[in-house]
């Protein structure tokens, strides 16, 4: 068991909130109806870029910025909350806006002392209980609310950014993936903080029920540009990635030729749709399920009595190779 402590990554472990903690975000400043216009935006992202033609964002609306990695989610939050400039188009903000943006690589604060003096500065008030119980969702309660920031690992920082930023009482917030290092409970304390939050927000997360749970509209980034939809559509961006699929393997117009009548025939039959899309349904369910059983083995792995309690090799073994059947392809 030694020698299976000693080959194993050493990480940190997820923060544990204090049960029946609640998170209130509040601002002083209401902004006009109008919270931001884009139009004939263009952003560089090294050999690609990104084109944004109109964007509207209004006071009070939860908006899932959905895409694929690299798709240029994180780039376009930096540029309209101006850490970046574009390489042209024209972002206009709204009256009395207050930004709040909580980005997932920055690690630096803005701020020196104890965790208990910058959270104490944030929400100016002199109750310790207040100041203690915000501490503590975020994994910083009892005796660490006097250790200073500086002392803080790369996950602690983030997570006290992240409540930075929420007690910073900003009337638009933007938080690209939030949601990193807090374990379910802490998740579930800033889920209902921002299904009750009366603000604007623009919300990156790889977590679609999280998503799903809090935003009603949705911008999707795929193939170098921007769409928006009413609701949450996860389905928008992918549908975009297989649009420009098409866009760049179809000939050109001078190329192309009617179909002649055998070919029109080739099409799939209602049957093999629906035999398509059931299997599609068993895939990802099945996806669900190993995930699930994925972050089960997860846990056992961070529990401290797991060295006394565990088969250390069967749950290591299981947890490499995988103790599942083998599924089938999907058909394409």
């Amino acid at each position: 068991r030694e020698k299976v402590l000693s080959r194993l990554e050493r990480g940190e472990a997820p923060l544990r909130a204090p049960e029946g903690c609640r998170l209130r975000l509040a601002f002083d400043e209401i902004p006009g109806e109008d919270v931001l216009q884009v139009c004939g935006l263009r952003l560089g992202m090294g050999e690609r870029e990104l084109l944004v033609e109109k964007l509207h964002l209004k006071r009070g609306q939860k908006v899932a910025l959905t895409g694929a990695n690299g798709a240029g989610k994180t780039t376009l939050i930096r540029a309209l909350a101006g850490e970046i400039d574009p390489e042209e188009g024209d972002i206009r903000w709204g009256t009395n806006v207050r930004l709040g943006h909580y980005d997932q690589h920055q690690r630096r604060l803005p701020f020196t002392g104890t965790l208990f003096e910058t959270v104490g500065g944030l929400l100016k008030t002199p109750h310790r209980e207040t100041i203690m119980s915000y501490l503590g969702a975020f994994g910083f309660g009892g005796s660490r609310a006097d250790q200073g920031i500086g002392s803080l690992s790369g996950g602690e920082r983030a997570r006290l950014h992240l409540l930075a930023v929420l007690l910073a009482k900003g009337n638009v917030l933007f938080l690209d993936e939030p949601t990193n290092h807090l374990d379910r409970a802490a998740v579930e304390v800033l889920r209902e903080a921002l299904q009750a939050y009366k603000g604007t927000l623009v919300l990156v997360s790889h977590e679609e029920e999280f998503l799903r749970s809090v935003t009603q509209h949705t911008w999707a980034v795929a193939g170098g540009t921007l769409r928006s939809a009413a609701g949450f559509a996860p389905e928008l961006a992918l549908e975009m990635e297989e649009g420009a699929a098409q866009d760049t393997t179809r000939p050109p117009e001078s190329l192309e030729r009617e179909p002649q009548p055998s070919e029109a025939k080739k099409g799939l039959s209602k049957n093999e749709l629906f035999r398509l899309q059931k299997r599609r349904q068993e895939v990802e369910e099945r996806v669900a399920e190993l995930t699930s059983e994925k972050e089960a083995l997860e846990g056992r792995f961070m529990n401290p009595d797991s060295v006394v309690t565990e088969d250390w090799r069967a749950l290591h073994e299981r947890f490499e190779k995988g103790n599942v059947p083998a599924m089938k392809p999907v058909p394409i």
